[in-house]
């Protein structure tokens, strides 16, 4: 009786999932059931020869190249930020800031740490994340997120 619960239970479940398609938010997509190119990774680099103290962000593809201009976020979306690392930090700290605002975006501080966001933080569009360091220094920065419509 119990086998025949089971099978009757797991024919429900595929036609639900049958039902469903490729409409459903995990069906198809990554893990964040997204496209997997809506994922978005950027990584520091220093817009003149390293060391500087003029940095900006650039998206790494996922063939591990990186693209030719600084990442801005495209008119019509939003960058959800979900995890940062910065495993080698300024001695003296740096400020993650944008090309619109006057204050510091998000304090990068002068420890290195590894942060996940759970539920994100946005980035408007047509903003370009770029990094403040007082002194010229080495430094690694990861951040990851995904695209989303704006509205």
């Amino acid at each position: 009786m119990k086998v025949a619960n089971r099978f009757a239970a797991i024919i429900i479940l595929a036609g639900l999932l049958l039902a469903l398609g490729p409409g459903y938010a995990g069906a198809a997509g990554s893990h964040l059931g997204i496209k997997p190119s809506q994922i978005v990774c950027l990584t520091a680099i220093p817009l003149s020869p390293s060391p500087s103290d003029n940095w900006v962000l650039k998206r790494l593809l996922p063939n591990g190249t990186l693209e030719t201009d600084e990442f801005v976020v495209p008119k019509g979306q939003v960058l959800i930020i979900t995890d940062i690392e910065y495993p080698n930090p300024s001695s003296v700290g740096a400020l993650l800031t944008t090309n619109t605002a006057g204050t510091y975006f998000y304090n990068l501080g002068t420890v290195a740490f590894k942060e996940h966001f759970t539920a994100g933080f946005v980035v408007p569009a047509e903003t370009a994340l770029k990094i403040v360091v007082p002194t010229l220094a080495f430094l690694q920065l990861t951040v990851v997120g995904y695209l989303a419509p704006s509205k």
